[in-house]
């Protein structure tokens, strides 16, 4: 009897590690970009995306931790295509160039390792993402546009 338990402990063991992993994987797999982290940006720089001129500026520390923070949560969804107000690139330790474009709604299409052979692009979503990238368009929109 001794032998049997120790062999369905065993086998609990094994099963628990198993289901752990693929918990692990699948988290991976829908948050994307989870550790993405303000303190590991370089620089970070925002810009309408409009026909009648650019407005750019670059990004406080502060933003950049919020938007780090917010990025991070957010899950993966499939491909959306709609126009985008602001987009927002950050120069990252771990993910290379990090470009971002609102969704005008909750999230934004990110490409990691971007213009690299590595790229890879997913869409993320999440309302508090969504808002503050509205907000961050917001107060581009609100400056003159600069000729580049």
């Amino acid at each position: 009897m001794e032998k049997r338990k120790k062999l369905l402990l065993i086998v609990a063991a094994v099963v628990a590690a198993v289901l752990f992993v693929v918990a692990l994987a699948w988290w991976d797999a829908v948050h994307p970009l989870r550790y993405l982290r303000g303190d590991r940006v370089i620089a970070g720089h925002a810009w309408t995306v409009a026909s009648k001129g650019r407005v750019g500026r670059d990004l406080a520390a502060g933003e950049v931790n919020e938007l780090c923070r917010l990025v991070a949560g957010a899950r993966s969804v499939g491909p959306v295509d709609t126009p985008a107000a602001v987009r927002v690139e950050l120069a990252t330790m771990d993910y290379g160039a990090v470009q971002m474009e609102d969704l005008s709604g909750p999230g934004a299409r990110v490409a990691m390792f971007a213009g690299t052979a590595d790229e890879q692009r997913v869409t993320v979503r999440s309302a508090a993402l969504g808002k503050h990238l509205a907000r961050l368009a917001a107060g581009l929109a609100a400056k003159p546009p600069v000729e580049r």
